[in-house]
């Protein structure tokens, strides 16, 4: 079953035609046929029609990577958190409820409320996605908002790449010549 670009914008990926007042775009010179399909919506990462195309920009680096569709090679999706923040939370929620018990223990247990929703705060910021797209000579990597949307972006890359693929093929004219016997 062929997956639609247009079936896979969600909220990690935006169309390009409605964040023109949102941040900073990704500068992408267009080849000739080529069109932008989608786009990260932290702008760092954008699917053309022939490539995937990425930029960093931070304070004294600059990074530009462009792979062709037809060089890519492999996409992976890596999730990365931190689960002891969980437990740390669950700890100090225990450990408010105690002190809760307690007489004159009020301030100790507030503070261990608070250690506990930030801990657990920090569990819900730090946990990411990271999409990974490669080809043989060069890799992009760029952060998921969500499982969901990195797997929608690796199966709009993966439509993209088919279509492309199929493209190409019906150009190719096969043989019109008769092997002699």
């Amino acid at each position: 079953m062929a997956i639609s670009i247009r079936n896979c914008l969600g909220p990690f990926l935006v169309k390009l035609s409605e964040n023109t007042n949102r941040g900073r775009r990704l500068n992408v010179a267009l080849m000739t046929g080529e069109k932008v399909l989608l786009e990260s919506d932290n702008k760092d990462a954008a699917l053309t029609t022939h490539r995937v195309r990425y930029e960093s920009k931070r304070l004294g680096f600059a990074n530009v990577v462009s792979i062709m569709l037809e060089s890519l090679t492999s996409c992976q999706i890596t999730h990365r958190s931190y689960p002891w923040l969980l437990v740390l939370a669950v700890a100090l929620a225990g450990l408010a409820v105690y002190f809760i018990t307690l007489p004159g223990s009020d301030l100790f247990a507030k503070a261990a409320f608070i250690l506990a929703s930030a801990s657990a705060i920090a569990y819900v910021l730090t946990r990411r996605g990271i999409v990974s797209l490669a080809s043989p000579t060069a890799a992009v990597r760029f952060r998921a908002t969500s499982r969901m949307a990195a797997e929608r972006f690796i199966d709009a890359v993966e439509s993209a790449k088919n279509d492309r693929y199929y493209a190409g093929r019906q150009n190719e004219r096969p043989s019109m010549e008769k092997i002699e016997r």
